[in-house]
């Protein structure tokens, strides 16, 4: 068992003492990956970059943000969010001190899709998380689960320190090699170690936007390791670009992803990833390509 502030110091040590890329870091994130980790007295001061929207509840922002809450209101209501989990939602926006905003209303609809369509999941996998703000999210919507949360180290640094603003007191473990599978609320596993995951009674996996930045062969041990799970069925979301070239040239295609053996529950445009708002007229920008999503469960 760790406490957050040893998992962030050994995270810290890793990947902010120098600026060499690890080999899973695909050429779209050793591109734009400008995030930085400062240290002061106070703690690390986090300015995050590129995966997603992580803007303070200032009073500023908050004033700058009503133009943008308005449509994501209606957003939310066109696609009939539950009630409770867009409370949650938010509370864990203001917990984290960030504006509620288009990433965080997107898993809410996300979560309010798939939940009611697995049975009560005991473990749940969040890979490539912004924030921490989906595995949060997950642990408050299912209180008796253990969120397993994998990401590049460098940006894992960023999902433990805020899920340690919502959950202070929450067990935490940091994956290691020695001993046995910890035991503990959240579990945080460096994606340069995700083959220690192989064989974990995983029940539900997830990843929103983050996939389509990954080299195809990362993505398919991701595959690989999905299906070593233990658990009695084992399901995955996925809500990501049909088509997307990275810097280097490399194309990653949904379709392409290893995808069989699987059974669909839906597989679909997503409704809701199509255009995000801004503050200037029309208030609403396209993404740059069709972001498909699609719940399986793995055979």
């Amino acid at each position: 068992m760790s406490s957050f502030e040893s998992v962030l110091d050994t995270l810290y040590d890793r990947y902010y003492a120098s600026d060499a890329p690890s080999a899973v870091t695909s050429s779209y994130w050793r591109t734009v990956g400008g995030h930085r980790v400062t240290v002061d007295r106070s703690g690390y001061r986090l300015h995050g970059h590129a995966f997603g929207d992580g803007r303070s509840r200032s009073l500023r922002n908050r004033l700058q943000h009503w133009i943008i809450e308005q449509r994501l209101i209606r957003m939310l209501r066109r696609y009939d969010a539950p009630a409770e989990y867009v409370a949650a939602g938010r509370r864990i926006a203001r917990c984290s001190d960030r504006l509620f905003g288009f990433d965080c209303a997107k898993q809410v609809l996300a979560f309010a899709r798939i939940l009611p369509m697995v049975p009560a999941p005991r473990c749940i996998a969040v890979i490539g998380d912004g924030y921490g703000y989906g595995g949060a999210l997950l642990a408050t919507l299912n209180p008796n689960a253990t969120i397993v949360s994998v990401n590049l180290g460098r940006t894992q640094l960023f999902d433990v320190a805020y899920t340690q603003r919502c959950f202070p007191d929450a067990s935490v473990a940091l994956l290691t090699a020695e001993g046995p599978r910890p035991e503990a609320r959240f579990v945080f596993v460096e994606a340069e170690a995700m083959d220690r995951l192989h064989a974990w009674p995983i029940d539900v996996f997830v990843n929103s936007a983050s996939m389509q930045e990954m080299d195809p062969e990362v993505i398919a041990n991701y595959f690989r390791i999905m299906r070593s799970s233990t658990a009695p069925q084992i399901y995955f979301y996925c809500a990501n670009r049909v088509e997307k070239t990275l810097p280097d040239g490399t194309v990653t295609r949904f379709r392409d992803y290893p995808w069989q053996p699987s059974t669909a529950l839906f597989d679909e445009l997503c409704p809701w990833h199509r255009a995000y708002p801004v503050l200037a007229p029309p208030f609403w920008r396209p993404f740059d390509g069709d972001v498909q999503h699609r719940l399986v469960r793995f055979q």
